[in-house]
């Protein structure tokens, strides 16, 4: 499963990464929370509050421990029936990494004067 973050109204564009970005569950609700957005599996952010965003988003990047929220170690296990789980973990690279690509995309709805829409 995973979430995808675009502009509304726009077409994905699979071939160029800079129209949406693609997380996988625990990814998106570890960026939302680290933007202080609400966890939900669709939502919008409105033009109005891109600014905002932004601004939690660069702190996020440039605040030490601005993206301590986002990091987990990798975790596998057997579920219920022998089901083997497992969840990719997140160090600050990976982190810095998404929420730069987040800030790229709330820049380009900035900038088009469109709202960041996921589920």
């Amino acid at each position: 499963m995973s979430v995808t973050f675009s502009l509304a109204g726009d077409s994905l564009d699979l071939d160029d990464g800079a129209t949406y970005l693609n997380l996988c569950n625990t990814n998106a609700v570890a960026l939302l929370e680290a933007v202080q957005l609400p966890v939900d599996e669709y939502g919008e952010i409105p033009v109005a509050e891109l600014a905002a965003v932004r601004r939690q988003v660069l702190f996020a990047l440039n605040v030490p421990g601005g993206r301590q929220c986002m990091l987990r170690e990798t975790e596998a296990g057997t579920g219920t029936g022998g089901a083997a789980w497992f969840s990719a973990g997140l160090d600050d690279a990976d982190a810095k990494d998404r929420l730069e690509r987040f800030l790229a995309l709330v820049i380009r709805a900035q900038e088009r004067g469109k709202a960041i829409v996921w589920g």
